[in-house]
């Protein structure tokens, strides 16, 4: 296939006209098949300038772009250039979107990530709007820090290297690309509880976590991570802080204009001075703002209201938002220096509590078009609605957001605005080893190597009866080896256990590919079982030729069949 075949293809699928600037001038119907694309464009073999492939980039989806990079090596350094990435980041900031990060309740489980436009256009008449699904994550315990220009911050347990059992780590995930990957370890002598924030500052483009560890409550040891290219270069360093933090810092957070804000208390008195922290994240310095204890209240949501740092809470004795509630306050920071804040308060109208539909409803934060956004915790029944109350006219809407009725049960729901999609790879740098590139050699357009788990093996897995190789998911080092068919299939609850004989987990498997040391090839499953607390991926089939420590790897080949190479940690060395 040619390049510009391959460009116009994905423009096509991604719903574009392919009419787009060519070597010859033509339009072509988007209902044309692929066959009929690929012999239109085949008489053409002259290069297409780079300028022409990234502003064709530019018109694609996340996901393809993601294809892109196994295409060629021409495209694969296209999408890593920083000029196309500044670009993409540029255009996904002038189209925000709404992101839903989904979990069951009171299960530790997998979490599921979709994502809808954001309006901006406080005159749309929109009454439903259609998510995207974008990845699920698996996770054990997981608590959910921040969402910040792209990236999500996440604290979960996961078995590391040189521990037996599960222990609190810090990741951080890119739901537009799928990929994850753990933060090291926070060095600290002081280590009693750590808590992360995730910042982002705008002008040097960069992402920073800074954290904290916590002890007798307060904050003791500060420490800042730069979230470069690839896992191998990133490092903890301290920072001073002069401002003593006291209390337990909560999930609200919000980073504004390279700020980074979060609620504590200024001495260790149960009635001490409520304050906001403020970091730059830029230089990496600390400050705060002196605040009322509305402000800082732990049902009050720190929003940014066009640029400044404001404070919402409802003016109902219990300070949420029901139907019948009635009005709310906004705190605005007016001047950081002099610890000004401006108050101002709204009125629902008549119609509010008519449409809120009784549930418990919480702000997530302001629009660029003034409107204040709120919605459930809960996804336990359809539909599944976000209101948009107008600040200006003092009017209210809602809007029904369909494509979250996959999800069955009950689930929590935590929502950001300003989502925005960043193609920025900040993934493991684990180089592939030789044995595994020659076993990808013999295969027809292998592509996307991943290591997946390195462990011991148990009897169970050595076992001819049982036949399996179980891989716990709290121990995975990669979570983005399945694509999201291959997650929706293993998700899928089995018959109730109780009932049947059957283990507790998927109803059906994935069919994958092993290749063993030996380089044989079986025909296996992959399914999903719980055994005992955990979770786990299981390989079952016939193999049983390995009796040492194992590391497995994944990759794709033809058209896209997963495949899992397996290999005693020698050859890895």
């Amino acid at each position: 296939m040619t390049l510009w075949a391959f460009l116009t293809i994905s423009l096509v699928g991604d719903g574009f006209n392919a009419s787009v600037p060519a070597m010859k001038p033509s339009r072509h119907n988007v209902s044309e098949d692929r066959q009929t694309i690929l012999r239109r464009h085949s008489r053409y073999s002259l290069p297409i300038p780079i300028d022409l492939i990234i502003e064709i980039l530019l018109r694609l989806s996340l996901k393809s772009i993601a294809r892109c990079r196994c295409v060629s090596k021409l495209l694969a350094s296209i999408v890593v250039r920083p000029d196309f990435t500044d670009s993409f980041l540029a255009s996904s900031l002038a189209r925000p979107q709404v992101l839903f990060a989904c979990r069951k309740q009171n299960k530790n489980d997998v979490m599921f990530y979709f994502s809808t436009p954001q309006p901006q256009n406080p005159d749309e008449n929109s009454s439903s709007i259609v998510a995207n699904y974008h990845m699920s994550f698996p996770f054990d315990s997981l608590s959910l820090c921040s969402a910040v220009s792209g990236f999500v911050c996440i604290e979960d347990l996961r078995i590391i290297k040189g521990s037996k059992t599960p222990r609190p780590v810090w990741m951080i995930c890119n739901p537009s690309t799928g990929q994850s990957f753990t933060l090291p370890k926070m060095e600290s002598r002081k280590r009693i509880w750590i808590r992360c924030f995730l910042g982002y500052d705008p002008i040097e483009k960069q992402h920073k976590v800074l954290a904290m560890t916590w002890g007798h409550t307060k904050a003791e040891d500060h420490q800042v991570l730069t979230l470069l290219g690839g896992t191998d270069k990133l490092a903890w360093r301290r920072i001073e802080c002069s401002i003593p933090q006291y209390g337990s810092p909560g999930p609200h957070n919000i980073c504004i204009n390279g700020v980074l804000y979060f609620k504590a208390q200024a001495n260790r008195s149960s009635n001490g001075q409520d304050i906001i922290v403020c970091f730059d994240v830029r230089s990496e310095k600390y400050n705060f703002v002196k605040v009322m204890k509305r402000v800082v209240h732990p049902a009050a949501a720190l929003v940014n209201y066009n640029g400044k740092l404001a404070s919402v809470i409802s003016q109902s004795p219990s300070h949420y938002i029901f139907d019948t509630t009635r009005s709310f306050e906004m705190w605005v920071l007016q001047d950081s220096e002099k610890h000004e804040w401006s108050k101002h308060i709204y009125i629902f109208p008549p119609l509010w509590k008519h449409i809120s539909g009784g549930q418990n409803l919480y702000f997530v934060g302001v629009t660029g078009a003034d409107e204040i956004v709120l919605c459930p915790k809960s996804l336990f029944r359809e539909p599944f609605y976000v209101y948009y109350y107008n600040l200006k006219r003092g009017t209210i809407r809602r809007v029904e957001i369909q494509g979250l009725e996959r999800l069955e049960g009950s689930y929590r729901v935590d929502t950001f605005l300003n989502h925005v999609e960043d193609v920025k790879i900040k993934s493991s740098s684990t180089a592939p080893p030789k044995w595994l590139m020659k076993v990808m050699m013999k295969e027809k357009n292998a592509h996307d190597p991943k290591l997946i788990i390195k462990k011991k093996l148990h009897a169970s897995d050595l076992s001819k009866v049982q036949s399996r190789l179980s891989m716990p998911i709290n121990q995975l080092l990669s979570s983005d080896f399945l694509t999201d068919e291959e997650t929706t299939i293993l998700h899928e609850p089995a018959p109730d256990p109780v009932k049947s004989t059957r283990k507790e987990g998927s109803k059906k498997g994935v069919s994958v590919v092993l290749v063993d040391p030996l380089l044989k090839r079986h025909e296996v499953e992959l399914r999903r079982w719980k055994m005992g607390e955990n979770w786990n991926y299981v390989v079952v089939g016939g193999w049983n030729n390995v009796d040492d420590v194992t590391v497995i790897w994944s990759f794709r080949y033809g058209r896209g069949k997963l495949c899992l190479a397996l290999s005693p940690l020698y050859l890895n060395l």
